[in-house]
């Protein structure tokens, strides 16, 4: 952390909506101020793609593909 930047975490509280159907989601993200520039970096998360309607077409019936879907949201703005 350098000299005059803040940080801060928090937990985020939303939903997901994908494929028309939406999720609760719950992740830790943490917020850094530094000289005008607000960052915003998540842990990781996940969501099962099957409770949205995602599936694959194949023979393989989703074998190999696995149900979590990871996402990890990073963000910086002036």
């Amino acid at each position: 952390m350098k000299n005059n930047e803040k940080m801060y975490t928090y937990l985020v509280k939303g939903n997901i909506k994908a494929k028309g159907v939406t999720k609760a989601v719950n992740f830790h993200e943490i917020i850094g101020i530094n000289r005008g520039l607000l960052t915003l970096k998540s842990n990781k998360f996940s969501f099962n793609r099957q409770d949205c309607g995602i599936a694959y077409q194949s023979t393989m019936k989703d074998v190999f593909v696995k149900d979590d879907v990871d996402m990890q949201i990073s963000l910086q703005a002036k």
